[in-house]
């Protein structure tokens, strides 16, 4: 399992050489100019990660798909036909993020979050007394990495906002290590890191 992230490229080239032709549709009927590029930024950081993981040859062979939950796979044509892969995108403010697990039949979810005071502000909605991150940081950073954890967390369990994330536990391992608890769903391992200065990122992932 592997992360990248990637900044929106120039949008017709990239198209034009990353993208399935059922991508392509999708594309062109997103007309805000951002959102359209942050789009094709998390597709384009996707199938890189399909190229070094999977061997992909052509992005254009590659395309995702969705459960009728909304959960998210990335399928993959060869000359034995289509396999699918669990995979997870998210983005935010000028920043695309994609996640991706080589081993068919398991769960991941990424998210990136801008890094904002904020959610200080809003902690009574979404963390509990037991979260911990198990690494000091200042409090605006921790409200926005343990959110991004959390969503993540809802994401690999195909969930998303319908996730109680009072209840969802974090329990940090050190090194930006985690666990997540909840106590409906089970549990799955994490990791998070600081992109840079400005964002936060977190993957969950089968224990």
């Amino acid at each position: 399992m592997a992360i990248m992230w990637c900044v929106p490229p120039p949008q017709d080239a990239a198209a034009a050489v990353f993208l399935h032709d059922e991508e392509i549709s999708e594309y062109a009927r997103i007309r805000a100019p951002a959102r359209a590029g942050l789009w094709l930024a998390s597709r384009v950081a996707l199938k890189l990660l399909a190229w070094k993981l999977l061997g992909l040859q052509d992005p254009r062979c590659s395309w995702v798909t969705k459960s009728e939950a909304g959960v998210p796979r990335l399928a993959v044509e060869d000359g034995a036909g289509v396999g699918t892969f669990a995979c997870s995108v998210s983005h935010t403010d000028g920043l695309a993020v994609a996640a991706l697990w080589a081993t068919p039949r398991r769960r991941v979810g990424v998210d990136v979050q801008k890094v904002t005071p904020k959610l200080v502000f809003l902690s009574h909605c979404f963390v509990g007394e037991s979260d911990r991150l198990g690494v000091p940081l200042p409090a605006f950073w921790a409200h926005t990495m343990l959110w991004a954890c959390k969503e993540a967390a809802a994401k690999a369990w195909g969930l998303g906002l319908a996730l109680d994330f009072r209840t969802t536990q974090i329990g940090g391992e050190g090194d930006g290590r985690f666990q997540v608890w909840s106590p409906r769903h089970g549990q799955l391992k994490g990791q998070f890191s600081i992109l840079t200065p400005q964002w936060a990122c977190a993957v969950c992932f089968d224990s």
